[in-house]
């Protein structure tokens, strides 16, 4: 049986493009990162999912509130 991966996209360090205020998380960056990786894609891998949180946030923004929704997702 094939393996299923949930892959939750809070925003933080993967996924953040420099801005006119500094550096963001931008949704576009990360998926656009997993496509660019041909490893993903390949038969052997567990079948995966990604969920983006709205809104995306800096890990240091991270409150027990965006935790609790993490823990839901």
């Amino acid at each position: 049986m094939k393996k299923h991966v949930l892959i939750i996209y809070t925003g933080g360090t993967i996924g953040m493009a420099r801005t006119a205020y500094g550096y963001a998380p931008q949704g576009e960056g990360f998926h656009t990162l997993q496509n660019t990786l041909p490893e993903l894609r390949h038969p052997a891998m567990p079948s995966w999912e990604v969920v983006d949180m709205n809104p995306l946030l800096d890990s240091s923004n991270i409150t027990v509130r965006e935790w609790n929704t993490i823990g839901r997702m």
